[in-house]
């Protein structure tokens, strides 16, 4: 790489991807961590997500952390795509990186985690706690959609600054180009 290298749009979507890879992961580590805090087996909020879709068993938790995974890496290829694209959000200072994946971590709860939790994860709540042999999840809905705010501002924050070490001390032109296949 050049001191002067353009910056395009392929190349934010990548590492965006990677930083919200990276990302997932450090959520997923905080989340075995409150399995153990709440005295809860090993994955079982990944298990409420398998349930949903009619799995069980291993099987249930392995979707579930698949899902988290994907989604994490796809939210931030998307973001790395908004800030290559979009003019005022380009990337220029970590403050920058850190406000808007901040920001995008907000936005994931409220349009993504929130409506799945309330729409569907809520209406079968006793049923997956049943299938689960966890009771306790019905009445730890409330306690887990407020941690899930941090958990979704902590993500972003590591969003922000993962992809600030991608792209940003590279010494990139922010110029943005289009470049076919990138």
């Amino acid at each position: 790489m050049t001191q002067a290298e353009v910056y395009t749009i392929g190349r934010g979507i990548k590492m965006g991807a990677l930083a919200g890879h990276i990302a997932a992961w450090s959520i997923f580590a905080l989340i075995l961590l409150v399995d153990a805090y709440t005295r809860l087996p090993t994955g079982t909020f990944y298990s409420v997500i398998g349930v949903t879709f009619g799995l069980t068993g291993p099987s249930a938790m392995w979707l579930g952390f698949i899902l988290h995974i994907i989604t994490g890496t796809v939210i931030g290829a998307l973001f790395g795509y908004l800030t290559s694209m979009i003019k005022r959000f380009y990337i220029t200072k970590p403050q920058k990186a850190l406000a808007l994946s901040i920001i995008t971590g907000f936005v994931t709860w409220l349009v993504l985690f929130l409506p799945i939790t309330m729409f569907v994860i809520q209406p079968s709540l006793e049923k997956i706690s049943a299938t689960l042999g966890q009771p306790i999840l019905v009445e730890m809905l409330p306690k887990v959609l407020a941690g899930s705010v941090g958990m979704h501002l902590l993500y972003g924050g590591m969003l922000g600054f993962m992809y600030w070490l991608a792209v940003a001390p590279s010494g990139y032109e922010y110029t943005r180009t289009i470049e076919p296949g990138t």
